[in-house]
């Protein structure tokens, strides 16, 4: 990169959708990472709460906190001034309530200047999901493997592969792109087959409003 890349917005990441071009997406931790991704020109950067497994060595990421979430979320931002970066809200951070989600995606705005947060869960998240972006923060959804929710899915696997499950994941990938007219869902290690039904057919997956977010990478 030789010379300083201009911020990175949603206007530009909506047009390189309408223009069929791929956005570069990757997950980062730290402060020397983010650097080196910055340098590389990765357009947008996941801080996700994966870092409780691969950075602080628990065996989910239900014991990350939002101290954690913040303190990661500021280094990452410091190693990439430029990139698009989404903080990740950790395990009962938004489940309670729509105003507790409210808060604490506040929290990763003013306090580690994210460009959005991710949550985890379908169709029951749809009202955090408006709660959040009615108060001008942008949110992507999170569907398939949810690892918040790796109890009930009997661990972590390929999500989507029964004809049952898919459906299920398809409609609340709808839902949650809709809730209000917002919000988006892209899938994570879900059945191929899910994919397909959720981007190839419905041709409501596409960005509509400035703040919608979705990942079609």
């Amino acid at each position: 990169m030789t010379e300083p890349r201009k911020k990175i917005t949603l206007p530009y990441l909506f047009k390189k959708v309408a223009d069929g071009e791929p956005i570069t997406w990757l997950t980062c931790y730290d402060y020397p990472t983010a650097y080196l991704q910055e340098q590389a020109g990765i357009e947008m950067i996941l801080v996700g709460d994966s870092l409780g497994m691969t950075m602080l060595g628990y065996e989910s990421t239900l014991p990350v906190t939002m101290e954690d979430m913040i303190r990661h979320t500021q280094a990452v931002r410091r190693g990439a001034p430029t990139a698009f970066t989404i903080g990740d809200m950790p395990y009962m951070t938004y489940q309670p309530s729509v105003e507790t989600a409210i808060r604490n995606a506040g929290r990763f705005m003013a306090e580690a200047a994210t460009d959005a947060i991710k949550l985890e869960g379908g169709a029951a998240m749809a009202d955090r999901i408006k709660g959040i972006v009615d108060a001008g923060i942008p949110a992507i959804g999170h569907l398939g493997l949810t690892p918040q929710s790796v109890s009930a899915l009997g661990g972590f696997k390929v999500q989507g592969k029964e004809d049952r499950r898919r459906r299920k994941s398809t409609g609340t990938g709808r839902r949650i792109h809709d809730p209000a007219g917002n919000g988006s869902g892209p899938p994570v290690q879900a059945d191929h087959r899910t994919f397909r039904e959720l981007y190839h057919h419905e041709s409501r997956f596409r960005p509509t409003r400035a703040r919608t977010v979705i990942d079609l990478s």
